[in-house]
């Protein structure tokens, strides 16, 4: 082999061999479907954030001496737990589900006090919202609507820009694209 033909050899690109059967494998299909679901959170979460300034929703599941309570109200999604004491006044052997769901007439005052953790929209505490008698403690979660819908618009974002981006590549290497 002379020089010429070894260094044509070295530069060469070499492809991987197909998978039998035709199959490409699971890593080209993964990115389009975290796609696609996070765009449909996208789509709920932004529905939720606008109903959440109409509309106030709650689940609330009471079960061995604790309540669990789910809102979403004014902008935001609120999760938390309140302990109840065992001779309070909250019965502690039921468990059962609710839901309930209220209009706002007008928006209740905003309790959440400036911070960075307002600022980016997440904030939790281990205790109770508000004393409460017969409570001993908790737990809450409150995240705005609004940094949900953000943190799952941003995958379907870059999938879009990349399908333009390889389009818009293919075009100039010459290849034809459909405009679908």
């Amino acid at each position: 082999m002379n020089k010429a033909t070894a260094a044509q050899a070295r530069f060469q690109r070499v492809e991987p061999p197909p998978e039998p059967f035709g199959q490409f494998g699971i890593g080209r299909f993964v990115l389009p479907v975290l796609a696609g679901f996070s765009l449909v959170m996208a789509s709920i979460s932004g529905t939720m954030w606008y109903r959440s300034y109409h509309d106030a929703d709650s689940f609330e599941r009471t079960a061995g001496g604790s309540a669990y309570r789910i809102r979403s109200i004014v902008g935001r999604i609120l999760y938390y737990r309140l302990d109840f004491e065992q001779n309070g006044p909250f019965p502690s052997g039921d468990s059962t589900w609710e839901y309930s769901t209220f209009p706002l007439i007008r928006l209740p005052p905003d309790g959440w006090q400036a911070s960075w953790r307002k600022s980016i929209g997440v904030d939790w505490d281990h205790s109770t919202l508000a004393p409460q008698q017969g409570v001993s403690g908790g737990f809450w979660l409150r995240i705005r609507w609004r940094t949900i819908f953000i943190l799952t618009s941003i995958l379907p974002i870059i999938r879009l820009i990349q399908h333009y981006r390889q389009r818009g590549i293919a075009r100039q290497r010459g290849f034809e694209v459909d405009d679908s």
